[in-house]
């Protein structure tokens, strides 16, 4: 196992080394998105992770550059295929943009135009397929078999670890990202 991959249900999704390990690829790409208190009289303990601040305006441009930039320059060099409706597309066409790597992200048909326009703007190949996650799953799915390209995570499914899901990938993106926030901000801040 690599990057902190856990071999059974009593160890950690993570480890602080993998952690560390994300952060150092990610530094000069992911920006240190600020931490805000959201209101000091009403809510002491309440604060705010500014993502909205990062590059594609979402935390996702953490994890799927962490993703790309663990895999082989082979592996790389076939390009990405993954599904989304918005904020992950143009978090992966973000990595691909930054690899210099092909994307295609399965769109439904009814995406908001701002975020089909800000996918292609960042050079990847949008498909439009269906209305639902598993219409453009399936599809994501028939790319990478018809072409060489690498299937790229789109999310955590709740108690879902199909061959088909991200689970069975190299870890890193939701997890490693919350154990960044989990380690970079006081106890309790971060759920």
């Amino acid at each position: 196992m690599s990057r902190g991959e856990s071999s059974g249900s009593d160890s950690p999704l993570v480890t602080l080394e993998a952690v560390r390990s994300a952060a150092a690829r990610i530094a000069g790409t992911a920006r240190r998105t600020p931490l805000v208190q959201a209101s000091r009289s009403e809510r002491p303990n309440l604060w705010l992770k500014c993502e909205n601040l990062q590059r594609v305006s979402a935390f996702k441009a953490r994890g799927a550059y962490n993703f790309v930039s663990c895999l082989s320059d082979e592996a790389r060099a076939a390009g990405l295929v993954s599904y989304s409706s918005g904020n992950h597309a143009q978090a992966v066409a973000f990595a691909a943009r930054m690899f210099g790597v092909r994307a295609t992200i399965v769109m439904p048909v009814d995406a908001p135009a701002v975020k089909l326009e800000a996918t292609r703007a960042m050079g990847a190949t949008v498909e439009q397929v269906g209305t639902t996650s598993s219409e453009r799953g399936a599809r994501a799915l028939e790319i990478p078999r018809s072409t060489t390209r690498r299937s790229l995570p789109a999310r955590a499914r709740s108690g879902s670890r199909s061959s088909s899901s991200w689970w069975t990938r190299p870890r890193g993106v939701r997890q490693t990202v919350l154990a960044l926030a989990r380690s970079w901000f006081p106890s309790g801040v971060v759920g």
